[in-house]
């Protein structure tokens, strides 16, 4: 058995945005890796007034379908899923999740020899100092540092607050229904 490369890419994904999408294609087409677990945060450790994670998930989720099956799609032999992990980890213990105790949870499901790293932008390493146990994450694990993002999330929500059109155009278009569909991101009428 070939032993594993496998990317962690976690985030808040508010929104899921083409910007998203192309780190994924990045991570399996530039950075060799066979397989990506994209992580949306259940509870994020810094950010507070993120939607409920149940809409951050399915945009995600639609995300990485249109990505998987849209044109121009991932290779055949790329494996990319959307994880719950952090969700999931919530029912056993109180939030925030930290970094390293996702990628040992993570870490369960796989043969020791497979190589697991944890995707960062480059704005992350910044804010490393505030991290729990980034030296273990290091060791055990490593980090596999992102290509520049055109486009932040924080500049999509705000023109989709200002009912600007041109948000369309950085958001896959089954996530763009989504968030039409349940008023995502709307300024409330004064």
């Amino acid at each position: 058995m070939t032993n594993r490369k496998i990317a962690v890419y976690g985030g808040s994904f508010n929104p899921f945005g083409v910007h998203h999408q192309d780190i994924v294609r990045w991570l399996v087409e530039e950075g060799g890796f066979t397989e990506v677990i994209v992580v949306p945060a259940a509870a994020h450790a810094i950010k507070e007034d993120l939607p409920e994670f149940l809409h951050r998930y399915n945009m995600t989720k639609l995300g990485i379908t249109d990505l998987q099956f849209g044109r121009p799609s991932l290779p055949q032999n790329s494996q990319v899923r959307v994880s719950t992990v952090e969700m999931d980890m919530l029912t056993r213990q109180p939030a925030p999740i930290r970094t390293y105790e996702l990628l040992k949870e993570l870490r369960e499901g796989y043969h020791p020899k497979d190589e697991i790293k944890f995707a960062i932008g480059p704005d992350i390493p910044d804010e490393m100092h505030k991290w729990e146990n980034v030296d273990k994450i290091k060791k055990e694990f490593g980090f596999v540092h992102l290509p520049v993002q055109s486009m932040r999330a924080a500049a999509l929500r705000g023109m989709i607050g200002e009912n600007l059109n041109a948000w369309e155009r950085h958001i896959p278009h089954p996530v763009r229904k989504y968030i039409k569909m349940h008023g995502l991101y709307q300024k409330a009428a004064a």
